[in-house]
Protein backbone atom coordinates (compact mmCIF):
# COMPACT_ATOMS: atom_id res chain seq x y z
CA UNK A 1 0.00 0.00 0.00
CA UNK A 2 2.75 2.63 0.94
CA UNK A 3 4.49 2.04 -2.51
CA UNK A 4 1.53 2.25 -4.50
CA UNK A 5 1.51 5.74 -2.81
CA UNK A 6 5.13 6.83 -3.12
CA UNK A 7 4.50 5.94 -6.86
CA UNK A 8 1.84 7.81 -7.20
CA UNK A 9 3.14 11.11 -5.28
CA UNK A 10 5.98 10.61 -7.90
CA UNK A 11 4.11 10.22 -11.02
CA UNK A 12 2.19 13.42 -9.91
CA UNK A 13 5.00 15.28 -9.51
CA UNK A 14 6.25 14.48 -12.49
CA UNK A 15 3.07 15.44 -14.21
CA UNK A 16 2.85 18.98 -12.41
CA UNK A 17 6.47 19.38 -13.76
CA UNK A 18 5.53 18.60 -17.21
CA UNK A 19 2.68 21.25 -16.51
CA UNK A 20 4.65 23.92 -15.18
CA UNK A 21 7.30 23.61 -18.03
CA UNK A 22 4.62 23.91 -20.61
CA UNK A 23 2.57 26.58 -18.86
CA UNK A 24 6.34 28.69 -18.80
CA UNK A 25 5.56 28.56 -22.60
CA UNK A 26 2.41 29.90 -22.88
CA UNK A 27 2.60 32.55 -19.60
CA UNK A 28 6.01 34.35 -21.54
CA UNK A 29 8.81 33.02 -19.08
CA UNK A 30 11.45 31.50 -21.80
CA UNK A 31 13.79 30.56 -19.51
CA UNK A 32 11.93 27.32 -18.90
CA UNK A 33 11.58 26.28 -23.02
CA UNK A 34 14.12 24.99 -25.02
CA UNK A 35 12.19 25.97 -27.87
CA UNK A 36 10.38 28.96 -27.76
CA UNK A 37 9.02 31.19 -30.40
CA UNK A 38 7.96 34.71 -29.30
CA UNK A 39 6.12 37.53 -31.13
CA UNK A 40 6.54 41.06 -30.28
CA UNK A 41 4.65 43.85 -32.19
CA UNK A 42 5.10 47.54 -33.68
CA UNK A 43 2.83 49.73 -34.78
CA UNK A 44 4.01 51.15 -37.90
CA UNK A 45 3.07 54.77 -38.32
CA UNK A 46 5.00 55.77 -41.60
CA UNK A 47 6.53 53.90 -44.73
CA UNK A 48 9.43 52.33 -43.17
CA UNK A 49 9.61 53.20 -39.84
CA UNK A 50 10.71 51.07 -37.03
CA UNK A 51 9.80 53.25 -34.24
CA UNK A 52 6.55 51.78 -32.76
CA UNK A 53 4.29 53.33 -30.54
CA UNK A 54 1.03 52.37 -27.77
CA UNK A 55 -2.27 50.84 -28.68
CA UNK A 56 -4.03 53.18 -25.92
CA UNK A 57 -7.43 51.97 -26.86
CA UNK A 58 -6.45 48.11 -27.79
CA UNK A 59 -6.78 45.91 -25.25
CA UNK A 60 -6.90 42.24 -26.82
CA UNK A 61 -4.74 40.22 -28.97
CA UNK A 62 -5.59 37.45 -31.21
CA UNK A 63 -2.62 35.68 -33.09
CA UNK A 64 -3.83 33.03 -35.63
CA UNK A 65 -1.44 30.73 -36.90
CA UNK A 66 -1.18 28.38 -39.70
CA UNK A 67 1.81 26.12 -40.78
CA UNK A 68 3.67 26.72 -43.90
CA UNK A 69 1.20 25.58 -46.64
CA UNK A 70 -1.92 27.84 -45.20
CA UNK A 71 -3.55 24.98 -42.90
CA UNK A 72 -4.79 26.02 -39.36
CA UNK A 73 -3.02 25.39 -36.42
CA UNK A 74 -4.48 26.95 -33.25
CA UNK A 75 -5.26 30.74 -32.06
CA UNK A 76 -3.37 32.40 -29.10
CA UNK A 77 -5.47 34.88 -27.62
CA UNK A 78 -4.69 37.91 -24.82
CA UNK A 79 -7.08 40.21 -23.54
CA UNK A 80 -6.86 42.88 -21.15
CA UNK A 81 -3.25 44.11 -22.04
CA UNK A 82 -1.72 47.33 -23.21
CA UNK A 83 0.31 45.96 -26.20
CA UNK A 84 3.17 48.21 -26.21
CA UNK A 85 6.83 47.91 -27.95
CA UNK A 86 7.89 45.65 -24.89
CA UNK A 87 4.69 43.31 -25.36
CA UNK A 88 5.70 40.14 -26.35
CA UNK A 89 3.66 36.72 -26.91
CA UNK A 90 5.38 33.69 -26.38
CA UNK A 91 3.99 30.16 -28.63
CA UNK A 92 4.52 26.49 -27.77
CA UNK A 93 4.96 25.62 -31.40
CA UNK A 94 6.82 22.28 -32.45
CA UNK A 95 9.65 22.95 -35.16
CA UNK A 96 8.52 23.72 -38.56
CA UNK A 97 6.96 26.32 -40.85
CA UNK A 98 4.23 28.61 -39.89
CA UNK A 99 2.37 32.17 -40.89
CA UNK A 100 1.30 34.40 -38.57
CA UNK A 101 -2.29 36.49 -39.27
CA UNK A 102 -3.12 38.69 -36.14
CA UNK A 103 -5.99 40.77 -35.51
CA UNK A 104 -5.65 43.46 -32.44
CA UNK A 105 -9.12 44.90 -31.51
CA UNK A 106 -11.04 42.17 -32.40
CA UNK A 107 -14.81 42.37 -30.69
CA UNK A 108 -18.28 40.27 -31.16
CA UNK A 109 -19.46 42.86 -34.79
CA UNK A 110 -16.53 41.29 -36.52
CA UNK A 111 -17.02 38.01 -37.84
CA UNK A 112 -14.63 35.11 -38.44
CA UNK A 113 -14.93 31.63 -39.53
CA UNK A 114 -14.72 28.64 -37.26
CA UNK A 115 -11.10 27.25 -37.53
CA UNK A 116 -10.69 23.58 -37.79
CA UNK A 117 -6.89 22.52 -36.76
CA UNK A 118 -5.77 20.83 -39.85
CA UNK A 119 -8.15 21.45 -41.81
CA UNK A 120 -9.52 25.51 -42.45
CA UNK A 121 -7.12 26.97 -45.47
CA UNK A 122 -5.66 30.42 -45.12
CA UNK A 123 -7.68 31.52 -48.33
CA UNK A 124 -10.85 30.87 -46.31
CA UNK A 125 -9.73 32.86 -43.16
CA UNK A 126 -12.25 35.88 -43.56
CA UNK A 127 -13.22 38.44 -41.41
CA UNK A 128 -16.56 40.07 -42.17
CA UNK A 129 -17.68 43.48 -40.61
CA UNK A 130 -21.18 42.92 -38.78
CA UNK A 131 -23.92 44.21 -40.44
CA UNK A 132 -27.33 44.37 -40.48
CA UNK A 133 -30.03 43.33 -43.00
CA UNK A 134 -30.06 46.42 -45.18
CA UNK A 135 -25.90 46.54 -44.89
CA UNK A 136 -26.28 49.25 -42.31
CA UNK A 137 -23.96 49.63 -39.75
CA UNK A 138 -25.18 51.48 -37.20
CA UNK A 139 -22.86 51.46 -34.61
CA UNK A 140 -19.30 52.20 -34.96
CA UNK A 141 -16.67 49.41 -35.73
CA UNK A 142 -14.10 48.39 -32.80
CA UNK A 143 -10.70 50.50 -33.91
CA UNK A 144 -8.83 47.60 -35.47
CA UNK A 145 -5.62 46.63 -36.15
CA UNK A 146 -3.89 44.10 -38.65
CA UNK A 147 -0.30 42.37 -39.38
CA UNK A 148 1.04 39.11 -41.18
CA UNK A 149 4.09 37.38 -41.07
CA UNK A 150 4.47 35.05 -44.21
CA UNK A 151 6.43 31.79 -44.13
CA UNK A 152 9.13 31.49 -41.20
CA UNK A 153 10.79 28.09 -40.31
CA UNK A 154 11.56 27.35 -36.74
CA UNK A 155 14.45 25.13 -36.42
CA UNK A 156 14.43 22.04 -33.42
CA UNK A 157 16.21 23.31 -30.46
CA UNK A 158 16.00 27.35 -31.27
CA UNK A 159 14.62 30.06 -29.42
CA UNK A 160 13.40 32.87 -31.99
CA UNK A 161 11.54 36.06 -31.73
CA UNK A 162 9.65 37.52 -34.87
CA UNK A 163 8.20 41.05 -34.69
CA UNK A 164 5.05 41.43 -36.59
CA UNK A 165 4.41 45.11 -37.84
CA UNK A 166 0.70 45.98 -37.51
CA UNK A 167 -1.64 48.29 -39.74
CA UNK A 168 -4.56 50.15 -38.38
CA UNK A 169 -7.64 49.08 -40.43
CA UNK A 170 -10.56 51.20 -39.24
CA UNK A 171 -10.35 55.25 -39.85
CA UNK A 172 -12.31 58.15 -37.72
CA UNK A 173 -14.20 60.83 -40.36
CA UNK A 174 -15.67 64.29 -38.45
CA UNK A 175 -18.27 65.61 -41.16
CA UNK A 176 -19.34 68.83 -40.06
CA UNK A 177 -22.08 70.44 -42.79
CA UNK A 178 -22.43 74.44 -42.46
CA UNK A 179 -25.87 76.51 -43.70
CA UNK A 180 -28.23 73.26 -43.70
CA UNK A 181 -31.79 74.23 -43.49
CA UNK A 182 -32.37 74.48 -39.78
CA UNK A 183 -36.22 73.74 -40.19
CA UNK A 184 -34.96 70.05 -41.93
CA UNK A 185 -33.69 67.26 -40.05
CA UNK A 186 -30.87 65.97 -42.34
CA UNK A 187 -29.03 62.56 -42.36
CA UNK A 188 -25.34 61.92 -43.45
CA UNK A 189 -23.85 58.47 -44.31
CA UNK A 190 -21.11 57.41 -45.58
CA UNK A 191 -21.21 54.62 -48.08
CA UNK A 192 -18.43 51.83 -49.36
CA UNK A 193 -17.93 48.16 -49.87
CA UNK A 194 -14.97 47.76 -47.64
CA UNK A 195 -16.85 45.51 -44.93
CA UNK A 196 -15.12 41.99 -45.64
CA UNK A 197 -11.21 40.60 -45.27
CA UNK A 198 -8.79 38.35 -46.34
CA UNK A 199 -5.70 37.41 -44.13
CA UNK A 200 -3.59 39.72 -45.54
CA UNK A 201 -6.64 42.99 -44.68
CA UNK A 202 -6.79 43.26 -48.27
CA UNK A 203 -10.44 43.88 -49.42
CA UNK A 204 -12.68 41.07 -50.40
CA UNK A 205 -15.94 41.75 -52.61
CA UNK A 206 -18.43 42.83 -50.60
CA UNK A 207 -21.84 45.06 -50.78
CA UNK A 208 -21.56 48.28 -50.15
CA UNK A 209 -22.58 49.41 -46.67
CA UNK A 210 -23.85 52.11 -45.32
CA UNK A 211 -22.40 53.84 -42.29
CA UNK A 212 -24.96 55.28 -39.67
CA UNK A 213 -22.89 58.35 -37.58
CA UNK A 214 -23.06 59.46 -34.14
CA UNK A 215 -24.40 62.97 -34.33
CA UNK A 216 -22.94 65.58 -31.68
CA UNK A 217 -26.06 67.10 -31.37
CA UNK A 218 -29.88 66.82 -32.12
CA UNK A 219 -30.46 67.07 -36.28
CA UNK A 220 -32.90 69.71 -35.34
CA UNK A 221 -30.93 72.05 -32.76
CA UNK A 222 -29.24 74.04 -35.61
CA UNK A 223 -27.85 74.82 -39.27
CA UNK A 224 -24.67 72.92 -38.43
CA UNK A 225 -24.67 69.08 -38.66
CA UNK A 226 -22.01 67.36 -36.93
CA UNK A 227 -21.38 63.78 -37.50
CA UNK A 228 -19.09 60.72 -36.18
CA UNK A 229 -17.86 57.85 -38.35
CA UNK A 230 -15.97 55.17 -37.89
CA UNK A 231 -15.58 53.48 -40.95
CA UNK A 232 -13.67 50.45 -42.42
CA UNK A 233 -10.21 50.22 -44.29
CA UNK A 234 -10.06 53.64 -46.70
CA UNK A 235 -7.98 53.42 -50.55
CA UNK A 236 -7.74 55.58 -53.20
CA UNK A 237 -8.97 53.05 -55.56
CA UNK A 238 -12.08 52.51 -53.68
CA UNK A 239 -15.79 53.99 -54.45
CA UNK A 240 -16.50 55.47 -50.92
CA UNK A 241 -19.19 58.25 -51.25
CA UNK A 242 -20.60 60.77 -48.75
CA UNK A 243 -23.79 61.47 -48.57
CA UNK A 244 -26.63 64.29 -47.05
CA UNK A 245 -30.74 63.53 -47.29
CA UNK A 246 -33.45 65.63 -45.94
CA UNK A 247 -35.95 64.27 -43.87
CA UNK A 248 -38.01 62.57 -46.92
CA UNK A 249 -34.88 60.56 -47.77
CA UNK A 250 -34.07 62.69 -50.68
CA UNK A 251 -30.66 62.66 -51.54
CA UNK A 252 -29.64 66.39 -51.46
CA UNK A 253 -25.42 65.73 -51.85
CA UNK A 254 -23.78 62.98 -52.92
CA UNK A 255 -19.96 63.18 -53.20
CA UNK A 256 -16.76 60.39 -53.86
CA UNK A 257 -15.49 60.52 -50.69
CA UNK A 258 -11.81 59.36 -51.55
CA UNK A 259 -11.73 61.81 -54.22
CA UNK A 260 -11.80 64.85 -51.85
CA UNK A 261 -9.19 62.99 -49.52
CA UNK A 262 -6.77 63.37 -52.16
CA UNK A 263 -8.00 66.70 -53.12
CA UNK A 264 -6.55 67.67 -50.32
CA UNK A 265 -3.40 65.55 -49.65
CA UNK A 266 -2.53 63.91 -53.19
CA UNK A 267 0.37 61.97 -52.23
CA UNK A 268 -1.96 60.32 -48.91
CA UNK A 269 -1.50 57.03 -47.95
CA UNK A 270 -4.27 55.42 -46.61
CA UNK A 271 -2.39 53.02 -44.23
CA UNK A 272 -0.81 55.46 -42.43
CA UNK A 273 -3.19 58.49 -42.05
CA UNK A 274 -6.62 57.49 -40.33
CA UNK A 275 -8.24 60.95 -38.97
CA UNK A 276 -10.32 63.24 -40.73
CA UNK A 277 -12.27 66.56 -40.19
CA UNK A 278 -14.56 67.14 -43.45
CA UNK A 279 -16.29 70.26 -42.74
CA UNK A 280 -18.69 71.21 -45.60
CA UNK A 281 -20.61 74.80 -45.95
CA UNK A 282 -23.51 75.27 -48.52
CA UNK A 283 -25.39 77.57 -50.71
CA UNK A 284 -29.39 77.60 -50.15
CA UNK A 285 -29.42 75.12 -53.08
CA UNK A 286 -27.21 72.22 -51.09
CA UNK A 287 -23.89 73.32 -53.32
CA UNK A 288 -20.99 73.02 -51.47
CA UNK A 289 -19.02 76.82 -51.48
CA UNK A 290 -16.15 75.77 -48.94
CA UNK A 291 -14.99 72.20 -48.36
CA UNK A 292 -12.00 71.98 -45.89
CA UNK A 293 -10.61 68.57 -44.66
CA UNK A 294 -8.33 68.71 -41.65
CA UNK A 295 -8.29 72.82 -42.17
CA UNK A 296 -7.18 72.41 -45.86
CA UNK A 297 -9.72 74.51 -47.70
CA UNK A 298 -9.80 71.94 -51.56
CA UNK A 299 -12.57 74.04 -52.97
CA UNK A 300 -13.89 77.89 -53.79
CA UNK A 301 -17.21 78.97 -54.64
CA UNK A 302 -16.07 79.39 -58.02
CA UNK A 303 -15.41 75.61 -57.76
CA UNK A 304 -18.92 74.19 -57.60
CA UNK A 305 -18.97 70.68 -57.18
CA UNK A 306 -15.44 68.42 -57.34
Amino acid sequence: MKTSRIKYFILSLFISGITLLWGGCIKEDRSNCEECLTLKFRYRTAPESRAGTSFPEIDRLSVFVFDGSGIFVFRADDDGIRITDAYSMTLPLKPGSYQFVVWAGLDEHYILPTCIKGETRMEDFILQLERETDNSIPRHPALLYHGYEEVTEFKPLESKTITISLLRITNTIRVIAHNLPATVNHSISIEDDNGTYYHSAEIAPDDFLTYIPVYAQTRAQASSLIADFNVMRLQNDRAARLKIKDETGTTKYDEALIGKLLSAYPGIDFDYTHDFIIEITFNDAYVPVSIKINGWEIIDEESGLG
